[in-house]
């Protein structure tokens, strides 16, 4: 089964892709819902992220990790997403190695796994191919304010986490330019797809 790894810069449009890959019939991997799932109540790593950024995160009816006020400390403070992450991160990657084992035995050719900082984190060599979802940067920023109440400064400090969309564009085996219309997206995902299924094993 070959391993994609989906990725994209905040409200460049990668959810519309993974949405329309789902559509088609490939499964995929979200690693923000899992990293959600981490973080409910039960979890071990719920424990732990509560253990180390104090119980004052917690909502008092649900007990459920509010994750606004984790969010506020995390991208602030690089060290406290560092420490985010080393609690966070052997969850997911044990459940997407579940995924990947279940997709494959189920005879998938393709598979994708939607990860926002694939190119930040140096993972392309975890996947046989990685695909980029693109938009200029004036409408990345435009469909960000359109879709979250963030002030100027929490847009600033999200993105600063982020490497230059053109910087990602020039890695990727494969980009997507969500610039325009949605259907000019789906036509270029085809396309991929069955450059993709060339390479398949």
């Amino acid at each position: 089964m070959l391993w994609i790894g989906l990725s994209g810069g905040i409200g460049t449009g990668k959810s519309t892709v993974a949405a329309y890959l789902r559509s088609l019939g490939y499964p995929v991997a979200d690693a923000d819902s899992l990293a959600h799932q981490a973080l409910e109540p039960g979890q071990e790593s719920w424990r732990q992220v509560v253990q180390a950024f104090g119980p004052e995160l917690l909502q008092k009816s649900s007990q459920e990790i509010d994750r606004k006020k984790l969010a506020q400390i995390v991208f602030k403070d690089p060290s406290k997403m560092i420490q985010l992450e080393k609690i966070i991160h052997p969850y997911v990657q044990s459940k997407v190695a579940l995924l990947r084992a279940e997709w494959s035995s189920q005879g998938h050719s393709m598979a994708f796994y939607d990860v926002p900082l694939l190119f930040e984190k140096n993972l392309e060599d975890q996947f046989e191919k990685t695909l980029f979802v693109y938009s200029a940067p004036e409408i990345q920023l435009e469909r960000i304010k359109k879709r979250n109440p963030w002030s100027d400064q929490e847009i600033k400090e999200r993105l600063s986490h982020q490497l230059p969309l053109d910087s990602k564009k020039e890695r990727a085996n494969f980009v997507v330019d969500n610039s325009t219309s949605e259907v000019r997206t789906r036509e270029q995902v085809d396309k991929i797809l069955v450059q993709l299924k060339g390479t398949s094993p």
